[in-house]
């Protein structure tokens, strides 16, 4: 059988394919080295029945699937995806950038690559494509455009001699400092033995993915017969360097054909040649004959299973099947193994295939660039990003849920209190950078420096003329039309405070004292004061229908939507006065025909707040007007990305 291979030499350019099969008539033919070369010569393999074996081209667009005569023994890049993406949920990474070669090669994985980081909640952000023969200039502003991005876990795929000097300028940037990750894909890491030191030195921190060669006698052997053969054939050149997997699986592949050929040989009946009305032809196409052997040589190949020298040897739909990756970590002058991935037990600290022990699921401790071996957080914040303006409504009196004033020293708007708090703290625990600084909202118009009503900056919101609101703002059906709320993040409902009545107590319980009389009218006595005491602590008012009944005067906070609820609730706008939030106890004391009121109507927060402080004299009473909380106000389209913001 005429077959033509050189695993350690550039495979056949398309023209040298043609030839191979119009003038050797060859049986088989192993290559091509690349992925853009297979794609042409797969198609001369289906139209002459001459099985096309490639050992190196590994874009998952060659399918050898729907290829019938093209067989890949090398494993498709997409297999090492669900590693990869095993590696970014392990790191609790939410973003992740590629950065790949404008080639057939390099663009083959990123789809497979975007479905996987889906799948473990992560997304890409930006795609970062280098030319296939690059300048370091064009290198170099892409890294400058990366820099100045938020994300900071970046995963390289591209040939090794471009990768090489990819990581030498990025280390030039300081971008291999700490807080950087960087992950090579085998496409790197399977030529990880033939960088220089150079280029090992600054990839240091950076892990790797690539197929795991379990060892074996076989293995063992080979370099030295490899450095062997090779003196031979090419006399007075200098070593190689060891062998990669890629010469393995040449090596394998040749084998699995010698193997198929013992089942199927002699090969006997030829090719089938073109009408001689062809033979004029200028078109080499139209001369290529089709191999009456092909059919069951390539049946013989594609059921061939062997031990080799790379593992075992089997094909699925003439594909060579995934089996484990090994994770390693560039340290010092090499590297060494972080663990492994498989596709039944995904990561794991040790290189084993048959089971997972579970104080062994995860990695080994990984040193990352900088040297720190704490794991980055994947992103920063950008250095030229847009800040979100985030409204701040501005109040004149104290408050615990938010209070602003402007930093004399600074000249910066610094605002504290328990909604700041919740909105800062969520925003720690985001998984990515949200970039803000608070905006004061008040109305200039007013005198007394009072805020604008929150429905007005909601609209403003709605708007774009911020980007949020942060503040006790109360979600409601009439805001929710034109913004978007988070969940709330309080107890929802309105409620109503009310006065108790005069306070006796201090000269009732003194009959509770010790005295003489017989022990059945002390407890007779104990009754009737209890019960006298719970009368004459009964509120001054049971209901709102009580209030509207008696025409009283109620109160509520300056600026809240309370207002808009009573007179929902048949409350005479004439009756109902705002207060601040500190004037309420001095309004209930006076009462409703003294300048006050009978009763405040208030979220439970604030009648929560104000109970603390009055609950002596003050009682919280009748039915409870639902409401649907505190929440963080957005613009609807911007809030769809910021879903997270809700209760812990």
């Amino acid at each position: 059988m005429n077959v033509r291979s050189d695993p350690l030499l550039p495979c056949f350019v398309d023209a040298a394919a043609i030839d191979l099969l119009k003038d050797f008539k060859v049986q088989a033919i192993i290559g091509p080295k690349t992925s853009t070369q297979a794609r042409f010569i797969i198609g001369l393999g289906n139209q002459t029945n001459v099985p096309i074996l490639s050992y190196s081209a590994t874009s998952p667009y060659l399918s050898a699937e729907h290829s019938k005569y093209f067989v890949r023994t090398a494993l498709d890049d997409a297999s090492q995806v669900p590693a990869i993406a095993s590696l970014i949920q392990f790191f609790n990474w939410s973003q992740v950038v590629p950065i790949y070669e404008d080639s057939d090669f390099g663009r083959g994985i990123i789809p497979y690559l975007v479905d996987a980081l889906q799948d473990v909640d992560a997304h890409i952000p930006y795609r970062s494509v280098i030319p296939s023969v690059p300048t370091d200039d064009q290198i170099k502003a892409e890294l400058n455009k990366l820099m100045t991005m938020q994300t900071r876990v970046f995963v390289v795929h591209m040939s090794s001699d471009i990768a090489a000097r990819l990581f030498v300028l990025a280390h030039d940037a300081g971008m291999l400092a700490s807080g950087y990750a960087w992950i090579v894909t085998d496409s790197v890491g399977n030529m990880f033995g033939t960088l220089d030191q150079t280029t090992i030195n600054s990839m240091q921190g950076v892990l790797g993915v690539r197929p795991y060669v379990p060892p074996s006698d076989k293995l063992l052997n080979f370099p030295v017969r490899f450095v062997s053969r090779y003196r031979q054939q090419n006399p007075g050149e200098p070593d190689p360097t060891n062998p990669n997997v890629f010469h393995l699986w040449a090596y394998d592949t040749t084998w699995a054909i010698a193997t198929a050929l013992r089942k199927v040989a002699p090969l006997t009946l030829g090719f089938q040649m073109p009408p001689s009305q062809n033979s004029n032809s200028s078109n080499d196409l139209t001369m290529l004959g089709v191999s009456q052997d092909g059919p069951g040589l390539i049946d013989a190949i594609r059921a061939t299973r062997f031990q080799g020298i790379s593992g075992e040897f089997v094909l699925v739909n003439g594909q060579k099947q995934a089996s484990v990756f090994e994770i390693f970590n560039v340290i010092g002058n090499s590297y060494q193994s972080a663990g492994s991935w498989t596709p039944k037990f995904g990561l794991s600290k040790n290189l084993i295939s048959s089971s997972v022990p579970s104080d062994t699921v995860g990695l080994n401790t990984v040193i990352w660039p900088g040297g720190s071996t704490q794991p980055p957080r994947g992103w920063v914040w950008p250095v030229d990003g847009k800040k979100l303006q985030i409204a701040v409504p501005v109040k004149p009196s104290v408050n615990p849920f938010v209070n602003g004033k402007k930093n004399a020293a600074t000249g910066n708007f610094d605002v504290t209190g328990y909604c700041i708090d919740i909105f800062e703290a969520v925003m720690r625990e985001m998984p990515y950078a949200v970039p803000y600084e608070y905006v004061p909202v008040s109305d200039p118009n007013i005198a007394t420096n009072m805020t604008i009503s929150y429905s007005e900056i909601c609209y403003q919101v709605s708007l774009k003329k911020y980007d949020a609101m942060v503040r006790d703002t109360t979600i409601i059906i009439d805001r929710s039309l034109y913004v978007d709320f988070t969940l709330p993040y309080t107890e929802s409902g309105v409620h109503m405070v009310v006065p108790m009545k005069e306070n006796w107590n201090k000269s009732l319980w003194v009959f509770l004292k010790p005295i003489d009389p017989v022990l059945w009218a002390a407890i007779l006595a104990v009754f009737l004061v209890t019960g006298f005491a719970i009368w004459i602590l009964q509120p001054t008012v049971a209901d709102l229908n009580q209030l509207i009944a008696n025409g009283d005067y109620v109160g509520y906070q300056v600026g809240s939507f309370v207002k808009d609820l009573l007179k929902s609730l048949n409350v005479d706008e004439s009756k109902i006065r705002s207060y601040k939030t500190d004037q309420y106890a001095e309004a209930l004391m006076k009462g409703s025909w003294n300048g006050g009121v009978a009763a405040i109507f208030d979220e439970i927060p604030y009648l929560k707040l104000f109970m603390s402080k009055n609950c002596r004299n003050h009682s919280v009473v009748g039915r409870v007007y639902k409401t649907g909380g505190f929440g963080f106000v957005f613009p609807k389209a911007l809030h769809l990305s910021l879903m997270c913001l809700g209760p812990y």
